[in-house]
């Protein structure tokens, strides 16, 4: 067991060599502890279209990120990268971290391997820090609220779905159960998120409450589409997929709000809301 890698930190980039820097480096506690480098190795999946970002593989490389690797994609799609990592990944888990995702560093690494090590769960969730880069404030975390209680789960996930959104950048899924439901549409958006529903529903995951991970809003699945041919390609990929929450929240971000500062402060109040309703029912400790 203590010979195989039990993590693998798959590491998504596309043109962006700066914001891959700032994740490497919020790796740096990985490395303090000389006896955990056997349990887990990192993977950059790189679609930039120049060599930047392979330049700071290199770099990396020769300092002390021995256990680091990389592959160059060449089809397209997010999703066709997060399949490549489960494919050529090693780890017992893998968790996906987008270029400028960094670890949060709330944890202590050794019982972080320890708790990894002792699971066989189809997926681990953690909690994420949501921060913003326009609004220059923290916009909350993810989830918001997770009851133990299942039918409590079903009943409120109908009215407050998005005190219940998963980012996959503190989910760690078993890569063999990853491998079983590998992303069928490279472009897709939210099949990560429809595979942690479909985890949850199978009720077999660990929750556990501390941040794994932080990132910055701005992505394409929280931005307003940046011209009306993208929104109607997203708009299909939701439809496709079923995700009827996704596609409301995306018709409502495209023709009423004017610009991204503003749906940053719509979701800052809305985590507020939320956070106070289940404190006032005292579901959270």
């Amino acid at each position: 067991m203590l010979n195989k890698i039990q993590l693998s930190i798959i590491i998504l980039t596309k043109n962006n060599p700066e914001d891959l820097l700032i994740t490497l480096k919020s790796l740096f506690p990985f490395y303090q502890r000389k006896t955990l480098l056997n349990l887990f190795e990192v993977l950059i999946i790189d679609k930039s279209k120049n060599n930047s970002v392979e330049d700071i593989y290199h770099k990396f490389k020769n300092l002390e990120f021995q256990n680091i690797r990389y592959l160059k994609q060449n089809d397209e799609g997010i999703f066709a990268a997060f399949n490549i990592g489960a494919k050529k990944s090693l780890g017992r888990y893998i968790w996906f971290l987008n270029s400028g995702d960094t670890f949060s560093q709330e944890m202590d690494i050794q019982d972080f391997f320890r708790s990894i090590m002792s699971f066989n769960y189809s997926v681990i969730i953690y909690k994420t820090k949501i921060l913003s880069l326009l609004l220059k404030k923290k916009l909350g975390e993810q989830p918001i609220f997770f009851p133990k209680n299942t039918y409590i789960y079903k009943l409120l996930n109908l009215f407050l779905p998005y005190a219940f959104g998963y980012c996959h950048q503190s989910i760690i899924f078993k890569r063999d159960f990853h491998l079983e439901n590998l992303y069928k549409y490279p472009n897709m958006i939210g099949q990560d998120s429809k595979l942690t529903q479909k985890v949850l529903k199978s009720r077999n995951f660990k929750l556990i409450n501390i941040n794994l991970s932080n990132f910055y809003m701005g992505g394409i699945s929280n931005s307003i589409p940046e011209t009306n041919k993208i929104f109607l390609k997203i708009l299909r990929d939701r439809l496709k997929n079923q995700q009827f929450i996704s596609l409301i929240s995306l018709i409502i971000k495209h023709y009423f709000f004017q610009n991204n500062i503003q749906v940053e402060r719509a979701i800052y109040i809305r985590n507020k809301v939320l956070q106070k309703i289940f404190l006032f029912l005292n579901f959270l400790k």
